[in-house]
This record gives C-alpha cells, structure tokens and sequence, in this order.
C-alpha cells in the first residue's frame, strides 16, 4: 500500500465548527502521520449526510477553499441517507462545487433502498451537468 484516501465524517457533528476542525484534523495531523510512514495521504473533505449542521452553509466556502488550495482532492464522503429535501440541497451544493473544481466525489449511499438513493444521486449530478 502507498496511498490511503482520507475522507471526512463525523457521525455526531451538530456545528460547522466541528467539521470544519475534523478537517484540519485530517491535513495537519493525519496527512503527516501517514506521510511519516510512507503512505500518501489523499484528502476529501464534505458534509456527510448523517452529521449535517444547522448551518452547513457556512462549511462551503471552507470545502471551496480545501479544494481549491489542493488540501483536498475531491469532495466527500458526501450522499443521501434519506433523501430528505435538506440531504438533497446539501448534496446539490457540494456535487456544484466539485463540478467547478472538476474533482471526484465519494458518494454514500444507505443500507436500505439503495437503488431509489444512487438513482436521486444521479439525477442531481445529471442537474448540476457533472459526468
């Protein structure tokens, strides 16, 4: 093994804060760690959908900058759980983020009812015209 993809989530972030944190936890801490025994570590940062804050809004211009700095290679682990209307928005927002930035996302999909899931995933990235 020589890369290790790092993908952020929290199953109990109710602030931004929390994830924003969790992703300077996995550049300044994780990276080195894992560069210091040889493995390359790959960042992706993103709002989970099982640990979406009040305000994930505010976390967006966070992942732009994580991208956009090479912090971060892609976007995720991002999805629907429920495919609730807010799951939908904050999947939407960040799918738009990766198609400007031309990264990969990691996508979750839930347990149950995965095909109905992975079909609303495609539609939205079929909105956002991302590949």
């Amino acid at each position: 093994m020589k890369d290790v993809v790092l993908c952020s989530f929290v199953p109990v972030a109710r602030y931004a804060e929390t994830l924003i944190d969790h992703f300077t936890e996995l550049d300044e801490i994780h990276r080195p760690r894992l560069n210091d025994i040889g493995l390359k570590a790959h960042i992706f940062v993103g709002v989970h959908p099982r640990c979406i804050p009040k305000e994930w809004k505010r976390i967006l211009p966070v992942i732009e900058e994580y991208v956009e700095s090479g912090k971060a290679v892609g976007i995720g682990e991002v999805g629907l759980e429920k495919a609730s209307d807010l799951e939908l928005d904050v999947l939407r927002e960040q799918l738009k983020l990766a198609k400007e930035y031309d990264v990969p996302v990691i996508v979750h999909t839930p347990m149950g009812n995965r095909v109905n899931i992975v079909n609303k995933v495609l539609s939205l990235a079929e909105e956002v015209r991302m590949d």
